[in-house]
């Protein structure tokens, strides 16, 4: 409760004069700015940057990880078909752990899960299809959670902003975190792109050295772990917890329901128009005018019907 009556209070002092969705508009650059020194956000960003790197490393690197490291290029559409099915289905899953836990919980779990299974990855033997095939189903059970649960906290970061700061930019928000999420996504790409040829791989042949394979089990395992436990710093450091949002959610649901009985209150002062109301009180409508013109578009050419401002009947030109 202690959590909450902050929270209002914080909401009456920042947010006093705003009413409704905040319509001022500064320069873009100011705006960004306040957005990422917002510092859940700032730490959202960190988590979903790192998170989105280790995933699409393994991703980028998994085709060739088990072909040349772990010898199993026939089962290769078979275990990519197994990663994505476990990924699909495991989403639910997270969405219901959602629904009874903290999302930092939640999310840590999968984050350990996602790095001791890219731990194990380096250590799998090669052409042991009864192992791998673990291990890539628990590897796509670990990659549901932060690809899905992130977004689900940007919401969250939404409303905060808006109680603290007095203001909406849901789509400055969104923007930002898909163009960072981007980002990271180029950087893993160019990632793999060095550290294979760091390692020696040759673009176009069929037999690759050993250090190919040494690289692509680095890939796939120590590098993705490291930036996974990286980014249970920026989690760490993640301030909307379970009482903060619980109070965010409270504040946010009296000032729908205060705005729900001021215009409840609007509609019931107007008056209706009655018998009993003399012609003064009746809107004035003399000076209300129906359709300049209707034009007609035809095979053999084209009709405009004009209201002329005289009392005429009305005439038609072709």
């Amino acid at each position: 409760m202690s959590a909450i009556l902050k929270v209002r209070q914080m909401y009456v002092t920042t947010g006093s004069t705003v009413q409704g969705d905040d319509t001022s508009r500064g320069t873009l650059l100011k705006d960004i700015w306040e957005v990422c020194t917002f510092r859940p956000f700032a730490d959202l960003v960190g988590l979903g940057m790192l998170l989105v790197f280790a995933s699409d490393l393994q991703q980028w690197s998994a085709a060739l990880a088990i072909q040349y490291a772990f010898g199993l290029e026939d089962q290769l559409q078979n275990l990519f078909l197994v990663l994505l099915a476990a990924s699909v289905l495991t989403v639910p899953v997270a969405a219901l752990l959602l629904n009874r836990f903290e999302k930092k919980l939640v999310l840590a779990g999968f984050a350990l899960l996602v790095m001791g299974v890219s731990v194990g990855m380096m250590y799998v033997p090669a052409r042991r299809l009864d192992v791998f095939f673990v291990m890539v189903c628990l590897l796509g059970i670990g990659i549901a959670g932060p690809t899905y649960i992130p977004w689900t906290m940007l919401t969250d970061v939404a409303d905060d902003f808006k109680i603290r700061k007095g203001k909406r930019r849901d789509m400055l928000f969104q923007t930002l975190f898909q163009s960072l999420n981007i980002t990271a996504i180029l950087l893993a790409s160019v990632t793999s792109i060095v550290a294979l040829e760091i390692g020696g791989y040759r673009s176009g042949s069929c037999i690759q050295p050993d250090s190919v394979a040494f690289t692509t089990r680095l890939l796939i395992s120590f590098i993705p772990a490291g930036a996974t436990l990286l980014s249970l710093v920026f989690l760490w450091r993640y301030q909307l917890t379970g009482e903060r949002l619980a109070a965010n959610k409270a504040v946010l649901e009296e000032r729908r329901t205060q705005q729900s009985a001021d215009s409840g209150n609007t509609d019931k002062a107007a008056p209706e128009p009655s018998l009993s109301m003399k012609s003064h009180d009746l809107p004035d409508t003399r000076h209300v005018r129906g359709p300049v013109q209707l034009t007609y578009f035809g095979p053999y050419g084209s009709f405009r019907f004009k209201r002329p401002k005289s009392s005429s009947p009305y005439k038609m030109e072709i």
